[in-house]
């Protein structure tokens, strides 16, 4: 494999292949865009009773089965963005380490592959889940092709930025407020 590098975002296959950098455009994606707190606040909790599942319905119990499951899942997905950004000891991760950067994206790439499961059966479940699946994938292999932004990320749909819109959009479906 080729070790990870923030200044370059193409592929292995176009590197092998000698092509520039990727000059695409970074997409700014914010489902709910920066207002003030307040207005804010209301426009999720708009939000929330609109993504509601019908209580006692199969699609909720079904999203509260996954749900059950997604917890430890997250404290994964957390500790790996941290160990991505921050390395052990505490210094930021400039990146420099491609063995360290390596064992991280694989941890990722172990973790998406046990959640794998859980979004199809939810996506099948409740269509409005059914995207999430592949945006994570899609997500994992662009930082596997050594595109860093697409690991945390809030300028890209970053796996990061994917997972907590996951994590937003189950706790809407549910009714459930983040545990603070």
């Amino acid at each position: 494999r080729a070790p990870p590098d923030d200044a370059v975002h193409c592929t292995p296959s176009r590197r092998r292949r000698g092509a520039e950098l990727s000059t695409r455009p970074r997409r700014l994606r914010d489902p709910l865009p920066l207002t003030g707190g307040n207005e804010r606040a209301a426009r999720l909790r708009e939000l929330r009773e609109r993504t509601r599942l019908d209580a006692g319905s199969r699609e909720e119990s079904e999203c509260a089965g996954v749900y059950a499951s997604f917890g430890p899942l997250n404290r994964e997905v957390l500790q790996l963005c941290t160990d991505w950004q921050v390395r052990p000891g505490g210094a930021l991760n400039d990146h420099g380490d491609a063995a360290y950067d390596w064992s991280v994206i694989d941890r990722l790439t172990a973790v998406d592959e046990r959640a794998g499961p859980l979004l199809r059966r939810l996506g099948g479940s409740v269509p409005h889940f059914a995207p999430y699946r592949e945006r994570l994938r899609s997500a994992r292999r662009r930082v596997v092709d050594g595109e860093h932004d697409w690991f945390t990320s809030p300028r890209v749909d970053s796996y990061h930025t994917v997972w907590m819109e996951l994590h937003e959009d189950l706790l809407a479906a549910l009714g459930l407020e983040r545990e603070r």
